[in-house]
C-alpha cells in the first residue's frame, strides 16, 4: 500500500485529517506556483538582457543603465517571490494560517503569474521592435509600468502573508 493510499484511508477513519491534507494541498500549490513564476521571471530578465544585447549592437548606449536597473529588479522580485511565506504551519504550531488566507494567497499568485506571463511574451515583442533609441524608450517605459505592476502584486501578496503572521 503506497504512501497516498495510507493517507486516504486515515481521512476516511479519522475526524479532521481530510480538512488537514486539503489544506496541505493549498500550500503545495502555492509553493509549486510560486516557484514556476520564479522560473518565468528569469525569462523576463533573459528578454531585457536580449534588448541591452540589441542596443549594444547598434551602438546606442544611454539607456544601458536603465535596463540594466530593470533587469537588477526583476531578478530581486524573483527571488522575494519564490522564498516568500506560503502558508506553511505544522501540525503542531502554534499559529495557523486558515484555508480562506491560503485561498487568498493563492489567488494572489495566481495573479502574479498571469502579469509575469504577459510580460515575458511582451520582452519578446518588444526586443524585436527596438531598432532605435525611441524604440528602446517606448520598450523601456512599457516595462517599467509592468514591472511596477508585478511589484505592487508581490507586495499586496506579502500583505496578505503578514496578516497571517508570517
Amino acid at each position: 500500500m503506497s504512501v497516498a493510499d495510507k493517507l486516504r484511508e486515515l481521512a476516511e477513519k479519522v475526524p479532521g485529517v481530510a480538512e488537514f491534507l486539503e489544506r496541505e494541498d493549498l500550500r503545495e500549490q502555492d509553493k509549486l506556483v510560486r516557484d514556476y513564476a520564479a522560473d518565468q521571471m528569469t525569462k523576463i530578465k533573459d528578454g531585457i538582457t536580449g534588448i541591452k544585447k540589441v542596443l549594444l549592437e547598434k551602438m546606442q548606449l544611454s539607456l544601458l543603465d536603465d535596463f540594466d536597473r530593470l533587469g537588477q529588479i526583476i531578478g530581486r522580485l524573483r527571488e522575494s517571490h519564490r522564498f516568500a511565506a506560503y502558508g506553511y504551519a505544522g501540525a503542531f504550531d502554534r499559529k495557523k494560517i486558515n484555508e480562506p488566507e491560503l485561498q487568498d494567497m493563492l489567488d494572489k499568485d495566481l495573479e502574479i503569474l498571469d502579469t509575469v506571463e504577459q510580460l515575458v511574451g511582451d520582452c519578446g515583442d518588444l526586443c524585436a521592435s527596438v531598432t532605435d533609441e525611441d524604440g528602446a524608450k517606448t520598450a523601456l517605459a512599457s516595462l517599467r509600468v509592468e514591472i511596477k505592476k508585478l511589484e505592487a502584486l508581490i507586495e499586496s501578496r506579502r500583505a496578505i502573508a503578514g496578516r497571517t503572521g508570517l
